[in-house]
């Protein structure tokens, strides 16, 4: 027999669950912002939008061949693999950042 005075995620409403779910997106993104904060980072570093293919005036090299700043990851909600952080920002020769 089940006990029905515990809540359980069978019993949300297809609100309730949209909600949860925002609410842990927004508490990732809350977190990172802290970690940063914390670690002496900007919260919302400068960069440019630019194609992958745009040509390091410096190397010569294609922007996507650029390592990633590892300085910014995206939020852990977003993360492909839970195990590890992932980045979108290239830093390139200059220091300056793009997002591709």
């Amino acid at each position: 027999m089940k006990n029905f005075n515990v809540p359980g995620a069978y019993f949300l409403t297809d609100a309730d669950r949209e909600t949860a779910a925002n609410f842990n997106v927004q508490a990732a993104i809350a977190d990172a912002t802290a970690q940063r904060s914390k670690a002496g980072l900007d919260i919302d570093p400068d960069f440019r939008r630019a194609d992958q293919h745009c040509v390091c005036d410096q190397c010569g090299k294609e922007y996507w061949q650029h390592p990633y700043d590892t300085r910014y990851p995206i939020a852990p909600s977003m993360w492909v693999h839970a195990d590890r952080p992932e980045y979108i920002l290239h830093l390139l020769c200059d220091g300056s950042l793009v997002k591709l």
